[in-house]
């Protein structure tokens, strides 16, 4: 018998046009199920590195805490060279250059180095380059002072990895080849591939991908399941600087008392009358002069040894209110810097001070690191002679950032908030002076960067009067017991206000309304609370003679 092959009997049944038909739906199954694997399968696109960088001729980028600074390093033969810009921002702020005198500074606690920035390293590489009017430092210098982290990577681009110091790092490791994406999803161009076992850092994370970097200096994408748990990793500081700063046994309890004239010393005896538990009393004897470093000065020996009889330090005060100075013609100078320096310390000694008091104020932003540098430099001379240096510092805030109060807090022995002032005599809206939300903020926001035993809360002993007339606003300062006398004149009904924590009162006198938040013994009460309750290293009081005879009582109910 003939077998009948079913499925050739079927073809030959089929027209030409129906196999065309069946032959194009089966190229669109094909084409159709081929994109959909490609939907699926990651991007073999390699990105070109070099795009990942702004690359400038003959500088290498610089890459720290993720992302690429705007500095770029050099090499000069196998040397590597940093801009002091990069190496004072983000390494170490002591190194000090001084354009006019052509030579670079370093401040230790005890001594101040200088270098000719024509010098060489050991290797008898220069210390320094000159390029692009930049001045840059050795790697091999920089490591001479302080610790510094970092990486080359020659394999182009070039590129320099910088590590923070003592700042944790979240690491993981790879847990198999994964390639690195510009973006998140596999759909992105691969920056390199990531082998098993190396170590990334993490930046950041979403529920299914890391930003992170590799330990090779990129940065790109890779997902969450192909690494393993987070765990920190600090490059940690070995060069430790010890700073010997002076620490009283006891807590600070200071009163300015200001001083305008010589005869004014001989009101001291007067002014302590009604004070109480009195340790510290700082004169403003000391005033920035001129620009070489100069300085007028009110200070006595005889002031001196009464207050010691009376068993009172005596901080000496410098101030910059009284003429105006050019603070960055002054600062940015090593002779003038030096001249002050030697100034204020002559005079500590001819009068036998316990220490100084620094009160630089309304400070231009471009002076700050040459001021910083003063500071460091007078407390290598206080600390040679035993002498206090302390520092006043508004309460912290973005435009007084730059006083540095971190470098301050290592380097001064104690660190005081002039937590007042918060509406100044010519604030656009009336308000306290100090209210308790302010002098908290600055206290907490001090303690971010100094340490509680160097930071002394100054409080003040005045409140404004603020007058509203005809539209306009203006104000007068008055002390607390000018205040206590206009409440009992004037008949004044109090309002407690629990949110300032002070008393509110108000009242007419002509077409005039007057408008009072009242600084007395309750409102300070409370500061003295937060300064205990901070553990605070003191309070200082602005200013003696201004105060009611309680108030003395209550600083000494808090610091014994």
């Amino acid at each position: 018998m003939k077998t009948i092959n079913k499925k050739q009997n079927i073809f030959k049944k089929l027209t030409p046009k129906t196999v065309l038909v069946i032959a194009m739906l089966l190229v669109c199954i094909g084409i159709i199920f081929y994109f959909s694997i490609q939907r699926f399968m990651p991007s073999r696109v390699m990105t070109d590195k070099s795009t990942l960088f702004q690359l400038k001729e003959n500088q290498i980028p610089l890459i720290y805490q993720f992302e690429q600074s705007s500095d770029f390093a050099v090499q000069n033969k196998n040397e590597y060279y940093f801009p002091i810009s990069f190496i004072n921002h983000y390494i170490d702020s002591r190194f000090f250059l001084d354009e006019i005198e052509q030579k670079l500074l370093y401040a230790l606690p005890d001594q101040l180095l200088e270098f000719s920035i024509t010098e060489e390293t050991q290797t008898g590489q220069p210390k320094f380059l000159t390029f692009q009017e930049n001045l840059y430092l050795s790697s091999i210098f920089i490591q001479e002072y302080t610790d510094f982290f970092y990486q080359v990577y020659e394999d182009k681009p070039a590129r320099i990895v910088v590590y923070p110091k003592d700042i944790p790092l979240a690491q993981a490791t790879v847990k198999k080849k994964t390639a690195l994406r510009v973006k998140e999803g596999i759909k992105s161009a691969t920056i390199e591939k990531i082998n098993k076992n190396q170590s990334v850092y993490i930046i950041d994370s979403s529920q299914t991908w890391s930003l992170i970097q590799t330990e090779t200096g990129f940065i790109g994408y890779i997902p969450n399941q192909n690494f393993t748990k987070k765990e920190d990793k600090i490059f940690s500081s070995s060069k430790i600087v010890d700073y010997k700063n002076i620490q009283k046994p006891y807590p600070i309890k200071l009163g300015w008392h200001q001083v305008t004239t010589k005869k004014a010393n001989d009101n001291l005896e007067n002014i302590l009358k009604q004070t109480k538990g009195l340790n510290t009393i700082s004169p403003t004897w000391f005033f920035l002069s001129d620009e070489k470093g100069n300085i007028e000065s009110l200070a006595t020996p005889e002031y001196v040894q009464k207050a010691h009889s009376l068993n009172l330090e005596v901080w000496g005060l410098i101030e910059n209110i009284k003429y105006q100075i050019d603070e960055w013609n002054l600062f940015t100078s090593t002779a003038n810097r030096k001249r002050l320096v030697n100034t204020l310390i002559q005079e500590a000694l001819r009068c036998d001070l316990d220490g100084l008091n620094v009160d630089i104020e309304a400070l231009n932003e471009r002076a700050a690191p040459a001021y910083l540098q003063f500071l460091r430099e007078l407390s290598i001379a206080c600390r040679q002679h035993s002498l206090v240096l302390s520092i006043d510092n508004y309460v912290p805030s973005p435009s007084s950032a730059f006083y540095n109060r971190k470098e301050q807090g290592i380097i001064a022995d104690y660190i005081m908030i002039m937590a007042y002032d918060e509406h100044y005599a010519s604030s656009p809206t009336p308000g306290s002076v100090a209210s308790l939300p302010f002098v908290s903020d600055g206290i907490v926001d001090t303690l971010k960067e100094v340490p509680k035993e160097k930071v002394i809360t100054a409080i003040p002993f005045y409140a404004r009067i603020w007058k509203e007339e005809n539209g306009k606003l203006s104000s007068e300062s008055l002390s607390l017991q000018r205040i206590q006398q206009l409440i009992q004149e004037k008949n004044l009904s109090l309002n407690w206000l629990d949110n300032i924590g002070q008393y509110y009162t108000e009242y007419m006198e002509g077409n005039s309304n007057r408008k009072i938040w009242i600084e007395d013994g309750t409102s300070l009460d409370l500061k003295m609370k937060l300064i205990q309750e901070h553990q605070l290293a003191g309070v200082a009081c602005w200013k003696l003679g201004l105060e009611t005879p309680d108030v003395w009582n209550i600083i000494d109910n808090y610091l014994h």
